[in-house]
């Protein structure tokens, strides 16, 4: 056996509750701080509410382009006609100058491999010099941004988002359009894969559109108002719903068919993801309707714990989250900071799913005094995420197992009375709980401190949590209270024992 450790102080339960990203009125966050696991967090949801939070945003990866920072020619090829120097006063640092003839579209490029099916976001620096007006360009296969400059300005960016449609190796090409002799400056140029649920790739039968979802959190409601905008701003004259109970998003254009580029990333994340429709293309059609039901893309739950405070051990009391099958399992994330808006000091730990209950012992001890508790549940078939009871705290290690020969077992305290024929009849009904009896020896100055510790804490009254084996926490965890706790008893100087009763706390 492993020595045990015991959760007294819930950080949880003392912090004060400052943010949540959804609630239903009747299941307040407020009651994941109570010790009984039946009162309940839920996020909204049902007729009228818009369900619970959409956010949108997009993450970017690394930069594909060799010798971005154009601090040299090398990595690049000039068509012919077309000459390349290293120039001072880049947009950042050094840049490329390139020197043409009067030929149009003048370029150099570089060869870049594409995944099928992934967004990406390309993007340069550019300025005249003596070629005048002239407009530039910034070419990926057949996407191509431009951007028309003279002499006298200053460096402009090009900059947009593609969707790549299969596996492909292509050229990138900072080209000048005109045939105008004279140089041109090129610099920071980059391709980085989007992970994105803010795009949207389509067609209306003369060519790849892209609409852009702006960044920030959304409800159903208001999402769907926002994609037939960003829609209609772009192409046609779009319609976007969202129907409450369904979950299921509903496009549609209102004069001819269009296609809808969904394949987008394998789904996780995506824009696909987000809207509730399978990573594929959808065409042939004026409207289409989600996949599968879409009722949040995350909830979280902030709480400031008054002081930088150490723990190390995270608890999820019967909660509701549930293995997807469209994506990826459900996710929780700790998060904590320095600042309440959380981007101080930040730490990030990933906690392992597991049904009804989560219990985890963080791989560092943190010491913050904010605290975001976020779930990723999209495909929750409730309607709703919940939570029962959370704990958050320090691990204090007893320094030894408790001794073998312990009690545990079932108490059923029912009340029964009789007739005086003597037949029993039920009087109070009340669920079975487990017992435990456990005695430690051997205990140390600083683990009597511990139980001290706890009993002030806890007392009889309140909840606390034993982890019989830290090395898995998961399924050697209990949810319990102390009954009547009995003073630690001195064996020598410096050692201790403890006998004391659990019952299991719901």
């Amino acid at each position: 056996m492993q020595n045990t450790r015991i959760i007294a102080k819930s950080l949880w339960r003392d912090g004060t509750l400052i943010s949540r990203s959804t609630e239903n009125p009747q299941f307040p966050a407020e009651s994941t701080q109570d010790d009984d696991t039946t009162l309940a967090w839920r996020s909204r949801s049902g007729s009228g509410t818009g369900n619970g939070l959409f956010r949108t945003a997009v993450t970017l990866s690394g930069n594909l382009i060799a010798g971005a920072d154009c601090e040299s020619t090398a990595p690049f090829t000039p068509i012919s006609g077309v000459t390349l120097d290293v120039w001072a006063d880049g947009q950042a640092g050094n840049c490329i100058r390139m020197t043409g003839s009067t030929a149009e579209n003048q370029y150099f490029y570089q060869d870049v491999n594409l995944e099928a099916g992934r967004w990406y976001l390309a993007s340069a620096y550019v300025k005249s010099g003596t070629s005048g007006a002239v407009t530039a360009e910034l070419k990926i296969g057949s996407s191509v941004a431009s951007k028309t400059i003279t002499t006298s300005e200053a460096w402009q960016q090009i900059s947009f988002y593609f969707l790549s449609q299969s596996a492909q190796a292509v050229q990138i090409q900072c080209v000048q359009r005109e045939a105008a002799a004279g140089t041109i400056f090129f610099d920071t140029i980059s391709i980085r894969p989007a992970v994105s649920n803010r795009l949207i790739c389509f067609d209306e039968g003369n060519g790849l559109l892209v609409a852009q979802l702006t960044a920030g959190d959304y409800n159903g409601q208001t999402l769907a108002a926002h994609v037939a905008s960003v829609l209609s701003a772009v192409g046609g004259d779009y319609t976007c719903t969202y129907n409450d109970l369904t979950g299921k998003f509903t496009i549609a254009r209102a004069a001819g068919n269009f296609t809808l580029y969904f394949s987008d990333g394998g789904g996780y994340g995506s824009t696909s993801d987000l809207l509730g429709f399978n990573a594929e293309t959808k065409s042939g059609a004026s409207t289409y309707t989600s996949d599968v039901r879409r009722i949040h893309t995350e909830e979280y739950l902030d709480i400031d714990l008054g002081a930088a405070t150490e723990f190390d051990f995270i608890a999820l009391l019967n909660h509701n989250l549930t293995p997807g099958t469209y994506e990826a399992p459900a996710a929780l994330t700790l998060y904590a900071a320095d600042d309440a808006a959380f981007t101080t000091g930040v730490t990030t730990d990933n906690i392992t799913y597991n049904s009804g209950y989560i219990y985890c012992l963080l791989s560092a001890p943190r010491a913050k005094r904010y605290v975001r508790v976020w779930l990723t549940n999209r495909q929750n078939p409730n309607l709703y995420l919940s939570v029962g009871t959370i704990v958050v705290g320090k691990a204090r290690d007893l320094g030894c197992p408790f001794m073998r020969g312990y009690g545990r077992g079932y108490l059923n305290d029912s009340i029964g009375d009789e007739t005086p024929s003597r037949n029993l009849y039920l009087t109070t009904a009340r669920p079975a709980v487990e017992r435990w009896a456990c005695s430690w020896m051997n205990l140390s100055d600083a683990a009597r401190g511990y139980i001290a510790e706890a009993v002030r804490e806890c007392g009889g009254v309140y909840a606390l949590l034993l982890c019989t084996d830290h090395t898995d926490a998961m399924n050697n965890s209990y949810w319990l209270r102390m009954l009547e706790p009995p003073l630690p008893v001195n064996l020598a100087a410096g050692r201790w024992s403890w006998e004391c009763e659990f019952e299991e706390h719901v």
